[in-house]
């Protein structure tokens, strides 16, 4: 187990408000089930989900990024 802070950085230019509120919600999701709650800010280049004092393993971050990948996938499907 390790116990820092994060930074996980989604870079994406200029995405509408859709887009930026889906990955917010997946973010914050995926935070909670894997490592802890954060604090998203929002810019034109992205999102950053910052997280303080956070407890996690390897396996807690690979189980994160499949499953960011995973939902983010469906949801930009369903917004074609």
């Amino acid at each position: 187990m390790f116990r820092y802070g994060l930074a996980i950085y989604v870079g994406i230019q200029n995405p509408d408000k859709l887009l930026n509120d889906n990955l917010c919600n997946i973010l914050h999701q995926l935070c909670k089930k894997y490592l802890k709650t954060g604090i998203m800010f929002i810019s034109t280049e992205g999102i950053i989900c910052r997280i303080n004092d956070c407890s996690y393993s390897k396996n807690d971050l690979k189980n994160f990024l499949e499953d960011f990948v995973i939902a983010t996938e469906k949801t930009v499907l369903k917004m074609d």
